[in-house]
């Protein structure tokens, strides 16, 4: 804020400030020494103050402390580098080349310009460690560095924004309108609390409160819906799970089945084999059994053999002798 509120804002602001005590604040612009007084008047226990222009921040480096940092950067919606582009007015230095705002300051002009490298509004504060509930952008560029401010949007408390509220005919102003910056705000579930006076009718500055409301009831939807979700999720999980575990056990009880199919093949492939062990022993035992009486009847064929060789020899001999007894008894008669 270059131009410091009336009595009648202070006091707004100070009310505002018993409803969100300020634990650290955040100033994005031109900075200048008797805003420190007055951010300390508002309670502000941390102030930062986040500064392009080189020369006013080696000024306010004298005086940082404990409870006052003062950073040398240049913000914008993407963190890409960019040209920065010196002010004939010191406070509009920035990205938003002069002649672009000669519909607001007409005789505005640019100095210098170099290219530069830029940040995020959350990249910077992540990398600072920096954790405001007030913020306070001295720029119109200011809906153009909300892009590259969600996380911050979503933890601050307070919000006091300057943009362009006279766009007119020159479109290069559209981007930086306070239409542009009003439903970015709302989207983030800000109000617009008040608009407080600048030097210029062009310019807007507007102070805008969380309603946490609607942020609460917002963020419960959000909660309730990404429980139903995950109850969702993880119902489909059990599902899934379950399924997995019916098909295994399936799987487990064929494969069960197979394997008492197998053993009960392995067992009567057992019994077969012992019975057909037995069947050759018995074999064997009516072998031994057939051999030795097939020897004890070549035995007696062998007797009977010799015995009718015997007989038959006898019978010989006796035919012999009959033979010779009859022929000595025809001799004798002769």
């Amino acid at each position: 804020m270059s131009q410091l509120p009336t009595p009648d804002e202070k006091n707004l602001l100070a009310d505002l400030a018993v409803l969100f005590p300020i634990t650290s604040l955040l100033q994005i612009g031109a900075c200048f020494d008797a805003q420190v007084q007055f951010y300390s008047d508002l309670g502000a226990v941390v102030l930062t103050f986040a500064d392009g222009d080189e020369a006013r921040v080696e000024k306010f480096n004298l005086q940082q402390s404990d409870n006052l940092s003062v950073n040398q950067v240049v913000l914008s919606p993407d963190g890409c580098k960019s040209q920065y582009y010196t002010a004939s007015l010191p406070t509009e230095s920035g990205l938003i080349k002069p002649e672009n705002l000669q519909s607001i300051w007409q005789n505005i002009a640019t100095i210098d310009e170099c290219p530069v490298q830029t940040s995020t509004l959350d990249a910077f504060v992540s990398a600072q460690g920096i954790c405001a509930n007030w913020m306070f952008l001295n720029t119109v560029a200011a809906p153009e560095i909300m892009k590259g401010a969600d996380q911050c949007l979503q933890s601050v408390d307070v919000v006091i924004a300057h943009s362009v509220l006279e766009v007119g005919e020159n479109a290069t102003l559209c981007q930086y309108s306070k239409d542009i910056q009003d439903a970015r705000m709302f989207s983030y579930s800000f109000i617009a609390y008040a608009q407080l006076s600048t030097r210029h009718p062009a310019i807007a500055r507007t102070v805008y409160v969380k309603d946490w409301k609607t942020t609460l009831q917002e963020n419960l939807s959000i909660l309730d819906s990404r429980s139903d979700k995950e109850l969702a999720k993880r119902q489909a999980e059990i599902d899934r799970l379950q399924l997995q575990k019916d098909r295994s056990d399936d799987e487990l009880a064929e494969e069960v089945s197979r394997r008492e199919e197998t053993i009960q093949r392995v067992t009567d492939a057992k019994s077969q084999q012992q019975l057909s062990d037995n069947n050759l022993q018995d074999l064997r035992t009516r072998y031994k059994s057939l051999a030795k009486s097939y020897k004890g009847q070549a035995d007696i064929i062998k007797k009977i053999e010799a015995q009718l060789l015997a007989a038959q020899i006898a019978l010989t001999e006796s035919d012999d002798s009959t033979k010779t007894v009859g022929k000595k008894t025809g001799d004798d008669d002769e």
